[in-house]
């Protein structure tokens, strides 16, 4: 199997003048799926949408996610559940390297009297609060359909240590081939726009179109090449219209029963539609 590659994550520099954690809606763009927390930073969401066109192009699969951006609230209840606080004399006893030490000096402000802390039995390691590449919107846990483990397909997991590298993606723990995080900054990676040139018209140059089966059905969908998304928050839709994300409710396009089959969706099944009424579904 070809090595993984380890690099430290590096945002794009609008991200990076945020505060972790806190990133507004406005820096960051759908991938697959609606909902900010499901969102990545403009820049890694480009290369995720490529990576996973990639991926579908040569192993006919749909990488899905099981996170991507994570708030200051979601990242500290995580380290805590992960980690234990210990003594300054406990720390000095633990290997200095894989996660299984972390300090957190801000530890006193939320209640706890040590800055020292280890991983619990079992568990996979969590950075600091404050300090994820998940609060930058710039990692994604990457899986399988159906949420089933990467690791489960080491195949793909082989063609990723070689390519993901190419799309602006590498990894930060050896123990955790799930973890892919943007490494180029504000670069955009040669394959990136190569995929993106492909599209027509490009991708990120076009507002999602919004479609309804032409039988009388009432669920709405936005489209983003062969990705339906239905429209379950009118809020939310709302809101992307207002940013230029998805076309006005004006242009609402009727589409036969036979162009849903020929689509993707990511997402809940509308009351009343069957998977058979797609391509396939991504949950």
């Amino acid at each position: 199997m070809a090595a993984m590659v380890i690099k430290p994550t590096r945002p794009p520099t609008a991200i990076s003048k945020e505060s972790n954690g806190q990133i507004p809606p406005s820096l960051v763009q759908q991938v697959d799926r609606p909902g900010h927390v499901w969102a990545m930073a403009t820049n890694a969401a480009r290369g995720m949408r490529a990576l996973h066109a990639a991926v579908l192009a040569v192993f006919g699969v749909q990488l899905s996610s099981t996170g991507r951006g994570r708030t200051f609230d979601s990242q500290l209840s995580l380290f805590v559940a992960r980690h234990d606080p210990i003594t300054k004399a406990v720390y000095d006893t633990l290997p200095a390297t894989g996660g299984k030490r972390r300090v957190w000096p801000d530890a006193p402000r939320y209640g706890y009297t040590s800055i020292y802390w280890r991983l619990k039995p079992g568990m996979a390691a969590a950075a600091v609060p404050g300090t994820s590449p998940h609060g930058w919107w710039c990692a994604d846990d990457i899986c399988l359909p159906g949420l089933v483990p990467i690791t489960k397909r080491p195949d793909i997991l082989d063609w990723l240590y070689v390519n993901a590298g190419r799309y602006g993606f590498a990894w930060s723990l050896v123990d955790e081939p799930w973890h892919l995080q943007w490494f180029v900054g504000d670069v955009i990676p040669a394959a990136v726009l190569a995929y993106e040139a492909s599209l027509t018209p490009p991708e990120e140059d076009m507002a999602a179109k919004l479609v309804k089966r032409d039988d009388g059905a009432d669920a709405a969908f936005t489209v983003q090449g062969i990705t339906l998304v239905w429209v379950d928050n009118e809020d939310d839709l709302t809101a992307a219209q207002a940013d230029g994300d998805v076309v006005p409710t004006s242009k609402l396009e009727l589409k036969p029963a036979s162009y849903f089959k020929h689509r993707r969706l990511v997402g809940p099944l509308p009351p009343g539609w069957a998977p058979t009424n797609f391509r396939s579904v991504v949950q």
